[in-house]
């Protein structure tokens, strides 16, 4: 900060302190430095502090304001003429306060997909009576039931922005979604190049609900990128066949060209999924609604996305559509978080609900 125009009439302008104050972890002494004595014929010496300060945003609501207070002190000083051999003595003095504010606006915004079609000799249907394992009920469980997607994100201060149900939300109103969306948690059909809305209205082609994703310039990606007002994605959790590819991280916003953007992971698997869990040849020990629910229940708890998915595919393996066991696998950054605050990267941050200490 520098001194006002206006007040460069004093002699003598010396930055003794600066504080911030941050919403949680109080005020903090960025710098402090005593006024001087006698005048110093020498420029001062530039000051230059930098702080970073991070937050997890799921900790406030969706919308809210988080102001960040800068206040810094000077000492302005008029020196008397030296009688040597005696240094100049300060004949006025005062301190001038100067205060800087900016806030921050906080975006938790999920969007939800749980399927409600099956796949069945080349042909994607709604089944009129699903049964307790198929495709429709687990994804309903996944997403919707309690433990499941909607309610944990919503614990942890996301908005819905879904203009329909999850199990029966379309093309049409998904796409305008993705584009304010910063959590994405779907059950749903995919494949490498794309995945499904909820479910065809009759009398639709199998294609008119599907949504391009394997490309850059994919409807996924344009839907998410272009004109985007708000961050890009945190995560991307996806209970859906082949989705956990570079090329739909990018979509997402994990990574931007050849450089991953810390804190942000695509979640998913890179091969078709079922909707059973992994049983050994034994009788089969659930579906796939226990993995999710047990992973959304450690991210809502403040676990890395690496340390819920090595626990949730160890206690909950999924299986491949061929039988055998597979593991839900990420993209991006495995120290991303959904809860507390993102660790990795500049180890001098300080840490709203992890305070450390700064280098001097």
């Amino acid at each position: 900060m520098s001194l006002p125009t206006s007040l460069q009439t004093w002699s003598h302008a010396t930055l003794t302190k600066v504080v911030i104050n941050v919403p949680e972890a109080g005020t903090i002494e960025l710098y402090s430095q005593a006024a001087p004595t006698e005048p110093n014929p020498d420029p001062a010496p530039a000051v230059s502090k930098v702080i970073l300060f991070r937050w997890a945003s799921t900790h406030f609501a969706d919308g809210s304001s988080f102001p960040i207070k800068v206040t810094s002190t000077y000492r302005l000083q008029r020196f008397g003429p030296v009688v040597a051999p005696d240094p100049a003595p300060i004949i006025e003095g005062q301190d001038l306060v100067v205060h800087h504010e900016i806030a921050v606006t906080i975006y938790n915004k999920g969007v939800f997909i749980a399927t409600r079609e099956v796949f069945e000799s080349g042909a994607y249907s709604i089944p009129a009576n699903p049964g307790p394992n198929s495709v429709p009920e687990v994804a309903r469980r996944i997403v919707i039931d309690s433990g499941g997607a909607i309610p944990k994100a919503t614990e942890m201060n996301h908005v819905n922005l879904n203009p329909s149900p999850a199990n029966q939300i379309l093309k049409a109103e998904l796409l305008p979604v993705f584009k304010v969306a910063t959590l994405a948690i779907f059950s749903t059909h995919g494949e490498l190049s794309s995945f499904r809305s909820s479910g065809s209205p009759p009398g639709t082609e199998i294609a008119a609900e599907s949504i391009s994703c394997g490309q850059t310039a994919s409807e996924l990606g344009e839907a998410v990128k272009d004109g985007r007002t708000v961050p890009l994605f945190n995560m991307a959790i996806l209970y859906s066949c082949q989705m956990c590819y570079p090329s739909v991280a990018r979509n997402f916003g994990v990574w931007a060209g050849e450089v991953m953007a810390p804190g942000k992971a695509l979640v998913g698997f890179r091969s078709p999924v079922y909707p059973e869990l992994y049983s050994a040849g034994k009788p089969a020990p659930g579906s796939l609604d226990l993995h999710a629910k047990k992973l959304l229940g450690l991210l809502a708890e403040g676990a890395t996305i690496g340390e819920a998915l090595l626990e949730a595919n160890t206690k909950f393996p999924p299986r491949a559509l061929a039988g055998g066991k597979i593991s839900m696998v990420y993209d991006g950054d495995i120290l991303a978080r959904l809860w507390s605050v993102y660790e990795g990267g500049n180890a001098q941050a300080w840490y709203l609900w992890t305070p450390v200490e700064p280098a001097p």
